[in-house]
């Protein structure tokens, strides 16, 4: 909760960027300077330090007396030339000798002055000529100084203002602990004191403490301390809220409303705070629903109902109001669409409100894709033809990656929606959604290939020009077009895509190479073929590690070639070495097992055919070659005039590879065979 909360008040801040600023200097330090003249005038003329007695303490010679402090010093004469050394800008003198006060007085006559606002002033006026270090020394003796059990009594007011500056100085140095610990001890005891004190406590005096605490109160939560933060607003708010407070020392409407909001704000930052957040939330949209960031304020309250643990019909009841109530009163907010998304990630359950939010607005632009994603995914079938086009119009369109297209594909497909996302990936396949990016056009032809939808990239590639400028297709789309066409059985087209692939778009990888060739072997000319596979087995013989994964089909490609050129003992001899090899597939061996026996029909050499045959079941049980053996095998039987033999192996076909591509000519075959009843294989 604290992580997306967080990310959140990265991306909208619910608080002016600029807060209202603290009263001029000159005006603080006016005041300042009255205190400390006030302060200086409970002394007497002259105070001096009563002479020590020296110590009776016999010392030796490596014990020398310690050295003693001026035995005598005008205070009022001291305080004067400080404050002249300020005003004439010799600033590190006046540091210097307003320490030497300071422990003058401490020793020597505790309780009868006090130093804070010259500490103050000084430290307020050496800025930029004393080094940080001595101004953050200075300040902090002049916090020790006002809180100081041995000074003299210090006025509410004077109090008020001196802890602000100290505040203001911890504030703008980043110090924001220190600085909110300091405008508490204002808020809890001098603030709440002024209700009871007989001094005036002016709007001049209070205001720079309200906006400081507001400021410092933003500046925590922006630092990560959101319980400090939580306090300032709390304290704030008991305050505004004390009846004996003059309303002229009250916070302003804006600044009420903003504390409020900061309230809600800083504790939904925290921990297993959801449901209190929710409800301080709640009294700021009470109160303020007009207010600048009350869309803000509305969906954080939403997120809290909706990240919190509690599933009680109370907290479900007021998690669904929630919704309806942000979606029915912000419906155009920035923060709409973004929490719209947030919901749906939540649930799997569809609030009504928020749906019909969703239909309302399909056609905005200002969606995340993501959002579109699952508004497809989980009703794009409920939406109105035009809706949807639209819907899914946009996502290509603006789908830069093509990663949302995938997604969507993906997910309609897991959730029982495989006509959605085959009515998507048509359309965007194919051409028909002219917005569409490139990536979103190749994230669907991915699709398309990996779930085996072959025929849709073939019918896409029917109607591809390759003679044309491949717009909007990557060349990966355009392997999948050749693909999907080879699969087909035109061979002739595919070779055309291969080649338009490897020659025109430039492709260099093995794997395209390797398809081209075999493509080639098959219906290409001689020389052509053989130049296609030369250039795959130059590959194969620079590196090593695809000599163990490929040499075998590169073998059996060499053999397939040998066996257009009649050569076939030369094929046999390399299909034997597929067939023995350690690295070859089982379907791959059964595949070369298989085109032996092809080798000895074409010889017409029918009882070794039939032999090669027989052993292809054995190399991949169940393969699509042991299918293939048992036809070609059930021709050489019909060849020697052996038609019952013949006949158990269309009836084997039959009855075990039925969905085969094979099994129309087994059935044509058996059927054409003289006197025969199709035979029983079981026993």
């Amino acid at each position: 909760m604290r992580d997306s909360l967080s990310h959140h008040w990265d991306q909208s801040i619910p608080f002016p960027s600029s807060p209202t600023p603290l009263p001029a200097l000159s005006t603080l330090l006016t005041l300042l300077a009255c205190i400390a003249i006030a302060a200086t005038l409970v002394f007497a003329p002259r105070l001096s330090a009563a002479p020590q007695e020296p110590s009776k303490t016999n010392n030796t010679e490596d014990e020398q007396p310690a050295a003693h402090p001026a035995a005598s010093l005008d205070v009022k004469e001291t305080i004067s030339e400080i404050r002249r050394l300020r005003q004439a800008k010799e600033f590190a003198s006046a540091a210097n000798l307003l320490r030497k006060l300071d422990g003058f007085v401490t020793e020597h006559h505790p309780g009868i002055i006090q130093l804070a606002a010259d500490y103050v002033l000084l430290a307020r006026g050496g800025q930029g000529d004393l080094d940080q270090q001595d101004i953050d020394e200075l300040f902090a003796a002049a916090y020790d100084w006002l809180y100081r059990d041995d000074a003299p009594p210090i006025e509410l007011r004077q109090r008020i203002v001196l802890a602000t500056a100290i505040a203001t100085h911890d504030a703008a140095g980043g110090q924001i602990k220190l600085a909110a610990d300091k405008l508490l001890e204002i808020c809890e005891h001098f603030l709440s004191a002024a209700a009871d004190s007989r001094e005036s406590i002016t709007p001049e005096i209070l205001l720079p403490a309200q906006s400081l605490a507001m400021r410092t109160a933003w500046s925590a939560m922006s630092s990560g301390l959101a319980e400090d933060a939580e306090r300032l607003y709390q304290t704030l708010l008991e305050t505004h809220a004390d009846e004996r407070i003059d309303e002229t020392l009250k916070l302003s409407p804006s600044h009420l409303a903003l504390c409020r909001l900061g309230l809600g704000w800083s504790i939904a930052l925290q921990p297993s705070r959801n449901t209190d957040a929710a409800e301080k939330l709640t009294q700021f949209l009470d109160q303020h629903d007009d207010h600048t960031d009350a869309p803000k304020a509305s969906a954080l309250r939403v997120r809290c109902l909706i990240d919190q643990a509690n599933t009680e019909q109370a907290v479900d009841e007021q998690r669904r109001s929630s919704i309806e109530w942000h979606f029915q009163r912000y419906p155009d907010s920035d923060e709409a669409p973004t929490l719209a998304l947030e919901i749906l990630r939540s649930s799997d359950a569809m609030e009504l409100p928020l749906k019909e939010w969703l239909i309302a607005n399909i056609d905005s632009i200002n969606w995340p894709n993501e959002l579109r994603s699952r508004v497809i995914v989980s009703f794009g079938n409920e939406l109105p033809p035009a809706d949807f086009d639209q819907l899914v119009t946009r996502l290509t369109s603006l789908d830069r990656g093509g990663s949302w297209t995938a997604q969507t594909l993906e997910e309609c497909d897991r959730n029982d929606q495989s006509a959605i996302s085959e009515l998507i990936a048509a359309a965007v396949i194919g051409g028909r959604i002219d917005e569409a990016t490139e990536r979103s056009v190749e994230a669907a032809a991915r699709w398309a290939g990996r779930t085996e939808r072959w025929s849709m990239l073939q019918l896409a590639a029917e109607e591809v020009g390759l003679d044309t400028d491949p717009e909007k297709r990557t060349i990966h789309v355009d392997r999948l077009f050749a693909e999907a066409i080879f699969r087909s059985g035109r061979k002739e087209k595919a070779l055309q895509f291969w080649n338009h692939v490897v020659d025109r778009r430039g492709a260099e990888d093995f794997t395209t190479l390797l398809r081209c060739a075999e493509c080639a072997v098959q219906v290409d000319e001689i020389a052509k073929a053989e130049r296609r596979l030369g250039r795959v087995r130059e590959l194969i013989d620079q590196d090593e590690s695809l000599s163990a994964q490929q040499k075998p089909l590169v073998d059996l490609l060499e053999a397939d070639l040998a066996i257009r050129k009649l050569e076939f003992d030369r094929a046999r001899t390399q299909l034997e070495s597929v067939v023995r090899s350690a690295e070859s597939s089982a379907m791959l061996r059964a595949r070369a097992q298989w085109m032996i026996g092809e080798t000895y029909l074409l010889q017409e050499n029918y009882g070794d055919a039939i032999d090669a045959y027989r052993l292809v079941e054995n190399l991949d049980p169940g393969g699509p070659y042991a299918a293939a053996a048992l036809v070609q095998a059930g021709k050489a039987f019909e060849q020697l005039g052996r038609t019952r033999q013949a006949s158990v192996c269309y009836g084997s076909l039959l009855e075990r590879f039925a969905d085969s591509s094979y099994a129309n000519e087994a059935r044509h075959r058996l059927s054409a065979l003289p006197d025969q009843t199709t035979p029983s294989t079981r026993r």
